[in-house]
């Protein structure tokens, strides 16, 4: 009844692994409304979530709400927080910066109050010209299918030096299944996956690091940081893999080096940090996305597939990542 309330149709047998970061989003949500609390803290509960999905959560907010129960809701959506929100209260490093109600205030100062300066043209479209590199094909799929022969089915398509090819549908569609074939999370029942020319379909994510591919992937928690290396370490550990025989600490890390990338990184994707030595789940979820983005950025990858990369990123470094 609670998964129905929800919007979440699933096998009650099934086990949580085997759901999707929306499904297993939504059943969290779940568990937090059997409890039948009077204050609900809602930490980016739509992070994963699709519209629909974010439709169905807000319907039960405002029931809810309605009921009497009170709750926090935490997010850099500021769309969701106009939808949803009465009143609203901005932090920035850890202090208080304004409180107020949501309808007195406009998105571009609640931006302003969240990183502390006004930011123009943050959506801008690119402007360079890359004309020039488009004829130039650098990536290729040819009809590549998963060993299942349902997930993924036939799939090809192309990618040029410098062109951003963007993936779009729904959850369950199969997109990030696609990507964990050509990366070699998951096996495939043929295709070719072809760079430069040459065929090099990954047999394993160390393979295709070391044939020049990233991946960062959707569940950052599950598969996309090491808990117990530094951010330093979490940064060099893709470049010490892909150049092979990187010597230093653990025979991964070449200490000096890893310093001063790692505080380049920091600089370049602003990452608030005490240093680059504590341990990475000391940090809030989007500085772990910023760090995940360095890591891969640090070995120079030829092509890079981005899974849901601005998940939980605050309004204010998106334009980095843009640019």
């Amino acid at each position: 009844m609670m998964l129905l309330r929800v919007g979440l149709k699933v096998d009650l047998d099934e086990k949580v692994a085997n759901l999707s970061i929306s499904h297993k989003q939504m059943l969290e949500i779940a568990k937090t409304l059997m409890l039948d609390a009077k204050v609900i803290i809602m930490d980016e509960p739509t992070s994963s979530l699709t519209n629909k999905e974010v439709d169905y959560l807000f319907l039960i907010m405002n029931q809810l709400r309605k009921e009497g129960t009170a709750i926090v809701y935490i997010s850099h959506k500021l769309a969701e927080i106009r939808r949803i929100c009465d009143r609203y209260t901005v932090m920035k490093d850890g202090s208080s910066v304004c409180s107020g109600i949501v309808s007195d205030v406009s998105n571009d100062d609640i931006v302003r109050l969240m990183v502390g300066r006004e930011l123009q043209n943050r959506f801008n479209a690119m402007k360079e010209n890359v004309s020039n590199l488009a004829h130039e094909t650098v990536f290729e799929v040819r009809n590549v299918t998963s060993r299942d022969r349902k997930k993924v089915r036939d799939i090809s398509f192309s990618v040029c030096r410098g062109e951003i090819l963007g993936f779009a549908g729904l959850v369950g569609s199969g997109r990030t299944e696609l990507m964990n074939c050509l990366f070699g999370v998951d096996k495939r029942a043929g295709g070719e996956i072809r760079l430069n020319g040459k065929d090099i379909s990954p047999r394993s994510p160390l393979d295709a690091v070391k044939k020049g591919m990233a991946y960062i992937t959707e569940s950052r928690r599950d598969n996309g940081f090491f808990p117990n290396f530094s951010i330093a370490q979490n940064m060099a550990i893709s470049r010490s893999l892909k150049d092979g025989g990187y010597k230093g600490a653990m025979g991964l890390f070449h200490e000096v080096d890893e310093q001063r990338t790692a505080e380049n990184q920091r600089e370049l994707l602003a990452l608030k940090c005490h240093s680059v030595n504590q341990n990475i789940t000391e940090l809030s979820g989007g500085n772990q996305q910023k760090v995940l983005i360095s890591k891969w950025l640090c070995c120079c990858p030829e092509v890079i597939i981005f899974d849901e990369p601005t998940r939980g990123i605050d309004v204010g470094a998106k334009p980095k990542f843009t640019k």
